[in-house]
């Protein structure tokens, strides 16, 4: 007979087959059975047993403190696993009786929230594709005989954008993204080639159904209709995008609170370059290394959404002349301010990524610690507006957009200590 806990855990696995579980007991994430060994063998730790029940006698079990769950989750994810999380709903003891756990999220590829795997310089791209029905051969002609939607999202700033695409144009983009993780309806084939290094995960052909898609979406964002988003004519797309909320309902519902509405790119607003071309160029990589890159010879960015706007403009170019007549009459502007921009990069050094904690904040998994680094970037917003205003020109109108902060940040300083701990309930941090 098994015990309450060991039924809760089997539970739990059966839910998620294909994921690694990590049980939380208390201070630690357990796993036991095949999980214990596979996470004993990843990480190195060791692996032990735990008697769960009179008819099973002891299981493999290994664990990991929780506090060190960021760092784990690292090792995991970079070894290519599925990771499941099965929180305490409750404190143990609270109530009596056996604790309440859920699988609060499933950790993979294309939904990290923090750690080595999550550059701050670039987005984590989690891409849905979805071959355009009678676009040319079968899936596993190959990607240049068929179009395809193409819905790329990044969890953790709420970026959702939309976009069809032939074989040919697929190439570059996949180049671009640099996506981490794929999905894509199963039997659908793909070139390695395409997508070297990321993560496959195939769902069923009924999640990428565009009408579907279409309700759900109108659902989520309290539309009647998607053709505001400029989505008209991008079905398969639009299908893609469903796939991928989809996934994240299952995998982190707490991110759909980020997302975005879902912006459509056009054929022809931006500068088609395909892989090789992109290669040639050596815009982000060089057989000389990372610092031989036309990136690394122009970057002199300061903040993780700074470098990852340059590697977004220096990846995509504009083709409309209005738009890059824009972009440069604001760098003129900073350029004509050597003491605007010179206090304004003083300003931005060791800025925190607002738009990432911001991401966290509205996803519910902040803590004090990343709480009190919101406060501190919004802090510093009003000197930025006033540099942005003192510049003039075309890079004035940054300020207006920078205002307002100031009432979250005063509400933020009366709340949080100076020190707060890493989690609430671990100290003073109020």
């Amino acid at each position: 007979m098994h015990s309450p806990v060991r039924r809760q855990y089997l539970a739990l696995k059966a839910q998620h087959p294909d994921a690694l579980l990590l049980f939380r007991m208390g201070d630690f994430y357990e796993a036991f059975d095949e999980d214990a060994a596979l996470l004993a063998e990843t990480l190195g730790i060791a692996l032990t047993s735990r008697p769960l029940g009179r008819t099973e006698g002891r299981v493999p079990m290994a664990g990991i403190p929780h506090h060190a769950l960021e760092r784990y989750l690292d090792q995991l994810v970079a070894a290519g696993l599925r990771v499941a999380l099965a929180e305490q709903a409750a404190p143990p003891g609270a109530g009596g009786g056996l604790v309440e756990r859920r699988v609060e999220r499933v950790v993979t590829p294309g939904t990290v929230e923090a750690g080595a795997l999550l550059p701050e310089d670039r987005h984590n791209w989690l891409v849905a594709l979805a071959p355009a029905p009678g676009g040319g051969e079968a899936a596993g002609g190959g990607a240049g005989a068929w179009r395809w939607g193409l819905a790329a999202c990044d969890a953790t700033t709420g970026e959702l954008e939309c976009q069809l695409l032939d074989g040919d144009e697929l190439a570059g983009e996949l180049a671009r993204l640099a996506a981490r993780e794929l999905l894509l309806p199963e039997g659908a084939a793909l070139p390695e080639e395409l997508a070297p290094g990321a993560r496959r995960t195939a769902r069923s052909p009924r999640a990428f159904a565009p009408a579907a898609a279409e309700r759900a979406l109108c659902e989520r964002y309290g539309v009647a209709s998607l053709d505001g988003f400029g989505l008209e004519g991008l079905a398969p797309a639009v299908g893609a995008a469903g796939a991928l909320v989809g996934y994240l309902e299952e995998s982190w519902p707490q991110a759909l609170r980020l997302l975005r509405t879902p912006r459509a790119a056009r054929a022809g607003a931006f500068a088609a370059l395909d892989a090789q071309t992109r290669r040639t160029l050596e815009l982000f990589e060089s057989p000389g290394g990372a610092e031989a890159t036309l990136l690394a010879a122009v970057d002199r960015t300061l903040t993780g959404p700074g470098g990852r706007l340059l590697r977004e403009r220096l990846g995509r170019p504009l083709r409309a002349a209005a738009a890059a007549e824009a972009r440069l009459d604001e760098v003129e502007a900073w350029l004509e301010a050597p003491l605007a921009r010179a206090a304004l990069r003083r300003a931005l050094r060791g800025m925190p990524d607002l738009e990432r904690l911001l991401g966290r904040v509205r996803a519910g998994s902040a803590g004090p610690r990343q709480l009190l680094r919101l406060r501190q970037g919004l802090e510093r917003l009003p000197e930025l507006a006033a540099r942005s205003r003192e510049a003039g020109g075309a890079a004035a109108a940054r300020g207006g957009d920078l205002d307002g902060a100031a009432e979250t940040a005063a509400a933020l300083a009366a709340a949080l200590a100076d020190d707060p701990p890493a989690e609430p309930g671990a100290g003073d941090a109020l």
